[in-house]
């Protein structure tokens, strides 16, 4: 088990089995964080093998998701970031074995990314980079938030990069998804950042089961 990782607020761990669009899924309702413990290898274990776990059972297509704050102005809170590239260079140390020489851009599926921008409704989404920080802190809005918009990305977050490195030793296919909880100006807390998730919950759960449908 998680131990004492597992309680964690907003992440549930658990693992859910059931259907979404109509085709049959496997879920993560939460999932374990490189910025829970930067320190403990342990942790670096637990993102692998749960993502891991996945692509054993028959995982072929990965749909992630996570919240995301935006840089320099490129999506609004409330808006879809549709990653379509990392910037890997202020990421933290990725849970894998050397020689595992895998790009983990190479998994992000264009298939995938028009499948969005079909389905999307009235949602605001942007194909846009995203650079990965190792947290748990925010990255300071002063200097930090301008030094990652000058990577190119559109949006920074502190996970969905180890996800995908796992899945390119599957040659899976993955569509990483962000949520806008916040901006690069106005303050925000991680209290605030679950409220605005919870509340967009519904309607990105219709998003979400009209994606799966498509596959």
């Amino acid at each position: 088990g998680f131990g004492e990782l597992a309680a964690l607020e907003g992440h549930a761990r658990r693992l859910v089995i059931g259907t979404l669009g109509g085709k049959a899924v496997v879920a993560l309702r939460g999932r374990v964080h490189l910025n829970e413990a930067p320190c403990d290898p342990q942790v670096a274990r637990r993102v692998r093998l749960q993502t891991e776990m996945l692509l054993q059972l028959g995982v072929q297509t990965l749909i992630v998701t996570s919240a995301v704050g935006a840089l320099r102005g490129a999506l609004p809170v409330g808006g879809i970031a549709v990653v379509d590239g990392f910037v890997t260079v202020f990421a933290p140390g990725m849970p894998m074995w050397a020689g595992e020489f895998k790009s983990p851009d190479d998994t992000l599926d264009p298939t995938l990314r028009e499948i969005v921008y079909e389905e999307r409704g009235d949602l605001v989404t942007k194909t846009v980079g995203h650079v990965m920080v190792r947290g748990p802190f925010f990255e300071g809005r002063k200097y930090d938030k301008g030094l990652l918009a000058d990577t190119g990305a559109g949006v920074v977050g502190m996970s969905m990069l180890p996800e995908a490195c796992i899945a390119a030793l599957y040659d899976a296919k993955v569509l990483g998804l962000g949520f806008v909880t916040n901006d690069d100006v106005a303050e925000h807390s991680h209290e605030e950042n679950q409220r605005r998730a919870r509340e967009a919950a519904p309607h990105l759960c219709g998003f979400l089961a009209r994606i799966v449908g498509r596959l």
